[in-house]
């Protein structure tokens, strides 16, 4: 008997059809990945059959798939202390999630069978307050959440959507790239949520800059999932206007509440971000080869400015 949430029919059918799980054989197929891991000597990670299941699920239950995520999902964390170290809803994240740039629309796309629709917005970000390396901080905190809790985006997957309208080129100023390219790394290499499309919309000239270079950074399936719109207008030809918030046109939710919604659930969720603490890796301990930033990620691990006049 496992101890995971129970699908609806929808979602059900569509993790049988599109990721290959098999009911009777769930409980089966967690044991043999919960039994990988606890061998695993350099390896600290958890084995609750909630947390299992989702990266069988992100891996269309392809056993070496998920045993390789888990590994870099605590591998590369431990490579990017600034990004992951202390990562919990202190007071800071709590102010900062009331800003409300990044949010979780409660309706998928398209109904149940349907993406998780994520969107950035920069309207209360101030550069002198805010920090880009806030940003992507609560960005994690909000997906260490949906990884955990929601069953619609593990099955379905996510779009985003960021809206550069209210971008400030001030925070260009902070942007490195080495930083965006280890956090690419770890969404293909260890995030069991597969990315259905990243959708930018009204990009600045600035903003054109810093797209210009993620594009160096994506792999092919990246590039081929990442759209621009010039505009808002263009945006709603493949999302329609009725998925996004009441502040967008549409009747997915208003911001005030996404955000309130958002701060609860993360607040209750906090003794999870406390637990990770535990876990991780010793490369010392690994079998065969170790693992480092030069290895993972081609760079030394040091970090550079982006200068850009």
């Amino acid at each position: 008997m496992t101890e995971i949430r129970p699908l609806n029919e929808e979602l059900k059918a569509i993790a049988k059809n599109e990721l290959n799980e098999v009911e009777s054989r769930i409980v089966e197929d967690i044991s043999t990945l919960r039994t990988w891991i606890q061998k695993q000597p350099h390896l600290r990670a958890r084995t609750d059959d909630q947390f299992l299941v989702t990266f069988l699920r992100g891996c269309k239950y392809s056993m070496e798939k998920a045993k390789s995520k888990i590994d870099y999902y605590y591998t590369i964390k431990a490579l990017i202390p600034e990004m992951f170290v202390n990562l919990q809803m202190t007071e800071e994240f709590v102010e900062f999630a009331r800003l409300g740039c990044f949010l979780v629309l409660p309706k998928p796309l398209g109904g149940i069978g349907g993406p998780r629709i994520y969107l950035t917005n920069f309207t209360n970000l101030d550069p002198n307050k805010n920090s880009l390396k806030q940003y992507f901080r609560y960005h994690t905190i909000v997906h260490e959440f949906e990884i955990n809790m929601d069953d619609t985006g593990i099955i379905n997957g996510f779009v985003e959507i960021v809206d550069y309208s209210k971008y400030n080129p001030a925070f260009i100023k902070e942007f490195n790239p080495i930083f965006l390219k280890k956090l690419l790394v770890f969404l293909d290499k260890a995030v069991p949520i597969r990315i259905k499309g990243l959708h930018i919309v009204n990009p600045s000239k600035e903003g054109t800059v810093f797209l210009n270079i993620v594009r160096t950074f994506l792999n092919e399936k990246q590039k081929q999932r990442l759209f621009i719109h010039k505009s808002l207008e263009d945006l709603y030809k493949v999302i329609p206007k009725e998925n996004l918030p009441i502040e967008y046109g549409g009747t997915n939710g208003s911001i005030s509440e996404i955000t309130a919604d958002m701060e609860k659930k993360l607040l209750d969720f906090n003794n999870y971000f406390i637990e990770e603490t535990q876990y991780g890796v010793d490369e010392k301990l690994r079998i065969g080869k170790k693992v480092n930033s030069e290895t993972l990620f081609g760079i030394d691990g040091s970090f550079r400015k982006l200068n850009i006049d």
